[in-house]
């Protein structure tokens, strides 16, 4: 029932944003507090040391959510500016899921953002990526009790067809049935969280390793990993446990859609990336 006025209300603010510069400030000092607490936390930093090395000179190397320097400099002329870039026809996709009427639900949106500006869809530009020597190692110390162990390969984009079958990697080595956990937590007791994520971009991507340990562990963890990677080089891995990781991929892409976000979520991200 609220359909449209929930609608309107989006029309509104994408078609007509004010960016009051008091609440510009907020936002800003909320961005600038979150970049500060990243030093602090350990997984985080770890990561994007990682990241440094791996993209030397690629904005994969940044953090997303900006630096010091660049959110400080950020005016409500800049946001403007984005905004009529980006927040233009050709470039936006709506996507709805639920109990709706989809012949209204079009009607109203046909009716409220026909004033949109065209524009033009945003064409990325591709970034020729730095040429990553032999294998380095980096140590940064900080003042906590714990530590983190990150093994990371440059990995695949978005549109590399390798992006599957790492992902079934990835799966067959997290979780409390993966091979990292079954061998460094339970068999050796090294480790208290481990696993691997991937980064999918669209000019390269990133799969990395980690496990959380004590720092008199990391060696001895930094080892253990690389045995778990060398023993998948020489293909010593079975159908079953193949089998496993897809079937837990699976599971989980159906759990992820199951709410209406969830799918307006993927549906949206498929329009956008095709």
């Amino acid at each position: 029932k609220d359909t449209e006025k929930v609608i309107d209300l989006l029309a509104h603010i994408l078609l007509h944003p004010t960016f009051p510069e008091e609440e510009v400030d907020i936002v800003k000092s909320d961005v600038l507090a979150g970049i500060e607490l990243i030093r602090d936390d350990i997984f985080k930093y770890t990561n994007l040391s990682l990241r440094k090395s791996l993209f030397q000179k690629h904005p994969y190397r940044l953090i997303s959510i900006g630096s010091k320097e660049s959110v400080s400099g950020i005016s409500k002329a800049d946001l403007m500016d984005f905004h009529k870039k980006f927040c233009v026809a050709k470039n936006t996709v709506i996507s709805i899921c639920g109990n709706i009427d989809e012949e209204n639900v079009f009607k109203i949106l046909e009716d409220k953002f026909e004033n949109m500006p065209e524009g033009e869809i945003f064409q990325v530009e591709q970034i020729k990526l730095d040429t990553t020597p032999s294998p380095r190692k980096i140590t940064e110390h900080m003042d906590k009790r714990q530590a983190v162990v990150m093994i990371g390969f440059k990995g695949a984009s978005l549109y590399d067809k390798d992006r599957y079958p790492l992902q079934v990697l990835s799966s067959l080595f997290s979780g409390g049935s993966g091979r990292l956990y079954s061998q460094i937590r339970q068999k050796e007791g090294l480790a208290y969280t481990l696993g691997t994520f991937g980064m999918v971009g669209l000019d390269t991507g990133a799969f990395i390793f980690y496990a959380a340990t004590t720092p008199q562990n990391a060696n001895y963890v930094k080892t253990s990993i690389i045995s778990q990677i060398q023993q998948i080089s020489a293909g010593k891995i079975t159908e079953e446990e193949i089998s496993a990781a897809k079937k837990s991929l699976i599971t989980k892409y159906q759990l992820s859609i199951q709410s209406n976000g969830g799918l307006a979520l993927q549906t949206g991200l498929d329009e956008l990336y095709g």
